[in-house]
């Protein structure tokens, strides 16, 4: 059973602490004095793990909830939701490794080089988060000595992994494991791979259709959904964002106000914070129509004093989760079966097409890239920016139309 707003607001004082639980482990405490507070429970590592969500009122329902599964996403990927800095609880991991020659203290040091990759900008924040937990992934090998651990030491770690039913953490391990060995084996502190023979044991991550809706109707009942949404603020303004730029997740939740021209009604959206693209080191221009504007100014309100648009619940300076605009859709009735944040994407190509845009354009405002090497081209000289603001404009406008439900009649372009 789930807790409602007004049980909330009309919960009184007792004479001791008392608990109103919600759902997924999170529950309101009131205290006799009158505080109201919202914690969740949870186990990580093994462990109980209870993390403090906020006080009520300044933090209502839907932004405890949305709090929460911020969290719990954080907690499946190994990581404490109320610690600062991944980084620095590696490093500090590594004064309790005794043998230099331990993989734990290989894999630290491995670790600590990413790490200044990253602070100079060469990786980006998502690489980095990932990078981190799924080299903790490899922890049970720390105790032994480098030297003397074998490809079954390695399989045993990742046939654990394979257990818990996650082939994409099995994968992304083996190929950490490989780096560190291979970092290890450049300084003389190896002399055998022994990761290279488990390449092929364990079936790769199966590659499912992302869901999207497709009916225009629908998707106006999408918007509409949206445009009420009583949670934190960042929720609601990234997915009216992912309707309005349909960008990827990872760009959106990256989104540095540096990088925002709101007066100029254009965001440059950084190449290391796009799939793909990382190695050519072009960004993408994503022309802003006035009701994306809109959206950003009453966003800056809230995180304009910070670095990114879309900070996360706890503390300014990491970002949103990844999980955060998805789990949203579900508390708005669309099921995983039926949209996903990629199906903002998949709507705008197809709406985009039949409104009779120029293709190349669409490609180019999706981030796709030609391989006649034409698109990649039209990067670097910002070719079609005035067609595609054009295309933004009237997007925007034709959502507009579907959130009043309203038909289009005729081409757009």
């Amino acid at each position: 059973m789930t807790l409602t707003a007004m049980q909330v607001a009309k919960a009184a004082p007792g004479t001791k602490d008392y608990k109103l639980a919600d759902e997924r482990g999170m529950y309101l405490l009131v205290k006799p004095n009158g505080s109201k507070l919202w914690r969740l429970k949870a186990r990580l590592a093994g462990k109980e793990k209870l993390v403090a969500l906020g006080s009520y009122p300044d933090v209502k329902l839907g932004d405890a909830r949305d709090r929460r599964d911020e969290a719990r996403a954080l907690i499946a990927k190994g990581l404490d939701p109320v610690a600062q800095k991944r980084s620095a609880a590696a490093v500090s991991a590594g004064a309790e490794i005794v043998d230099e020659n331990s993989f734990g203290a290989i894999r630290l040091k491995w670790l600590a080089e990413r790490e200044a990759e990253y602070k100079r900008g060469d990786l980006a924040e998502i690489t980095m988060t990932k990078t981190r937990l799924y080299c903790a992934r490899l922890a049970p090998l720390d105790p032994m000595p480098v030297r003397t651990i074998t490809t079954r030491d390695v399989f045993a770690v990742l046939e654990a992994i394979a257990a818990e039913g996650r082939s994409e953490a099995v994968k992304r391990a083996r190929l950490h494991a490989a780096q560190i060995f291979g970092w290890a084996a450049m300084r003389g502190l190896v002399d055998a791979d022994p990761v290279s023979p488990i390449k092929g044991a364990f079936k790769p991550p199966k590659s499912t259709p992302r869901a999207a809706i497709l009916n225009p109707r629908r998707f106006g009942e999408l918007l509409r959904a949206i445009d009420g949404y009583g949670g934190e603020v960042t929720t609601k303004a990234g997915l009216q964002m992912l309707a309005l730029t349909f960008v990827r997740v990872n760009e959106l939740r990256l989104m540095r106000w540096r990088d925002v021209d709101l007066d100029g009604a254009l965001w440059r959206s950084p190449a290391e914070n796009r799939k793909g693209l990382q190695k050519r080191k072009k960004s993408l221009l994503v022309p802003l129509a006035p009701q994306a504007v809109a959206v950003l100014r009453s966003l800056h309100d809230y995180s304009g004093s910070g670095e990114y648009a879309f900070p996360a619940a706890f503390g300014k300076s990491t970002v949103v989760s990844e999980n955060t605009w998805a789990n949203a859709l579900r508390r708005l009735g669309f099921p995983r079966e039926e949209m996903s944040c990629h199906g903002f994407r998949a709507f705008a190509s197809s709406s985009l097409h039949e409104m009779g845009f120029p293709p190349r354009a669409i490609e180019l405002q999706l981030s796709h890239e030609d391989s006649g090497g034409a698109v990649s081209a039209a990067y670097n000289r910002a070719e079609f920016l005035a067609e595609r603001t054009k295309m933004m404009t009237a997007w925007a406008d034709h959502l507009d139309r579907l959130r009043a439900g309203k038909k289009l009649i005729g081409l757009v372009a």
